[in-house]
């Protein structure tokens, strides 16, 4: 609802939330992309027939690649969470973005991508409809 000129975004979101078909189907609509939570296995959703993390690159870089500002939601800790602080920072949101990079690459394309900082914070987040702010930073007001 806050994204800058209505740009299309698409959240990671845990493959297992995709088992329920109501939630799958809200899941899909939206354009979220699942994520094997062990990435080594092959991915059920898509018949085995490749890895969770090569099918999450693949559908990643066919929104970012699109042409159409797509752009994707990534909570970088794994999860979202009720803490006031940043949890371990894992590496799945950087490694797409290099592997983005050098897709386009190794296509002859110009590798472009802007990695925008989101902060959420919810006034009670266990309650419904609470108070959500959300805060972009932007590299350029830092310079």
């Amino acid at each position: 609802m806050t994204i800058p000129h209505r740009r299309p975004l698409s959240f990671w979101a845990k493959s297992s939330l995709f088992k329920n078909p109501l939630a799958r189907a809200i899941l899909v609509s939206s354009g979220s992309i699942p994520v094997q939570r062990n990435p080594n296995n092959a991915s059920a959703a898509n018949g085995g027939s490749e890895s969770g993390r090569q099918a999450l690159f693949r559908e990643t870089f066919r929104i970012l690649g699109g042409g159409s500002g797509g752009a994707i939601g990534v909570f970088p800790e794994g999860t979202s969470y009720t803490e006031p602080r940043i949890a371990q920072v894992k590496e799945g949101a950087a490694w797409a973005a290099l592997e983005y990079l050098r897709w386009k690459e190794g296509k002859g394309e110009e590798g472009r991508l802007s990695i925008i900082p989101v902060g959420i914070v919810h006034t009670a987040k266990t309650r419904y409809r609470s108070r959500v702010s959300t805060e972009y930073y932007s590299w350029a007001e830092s310079a």
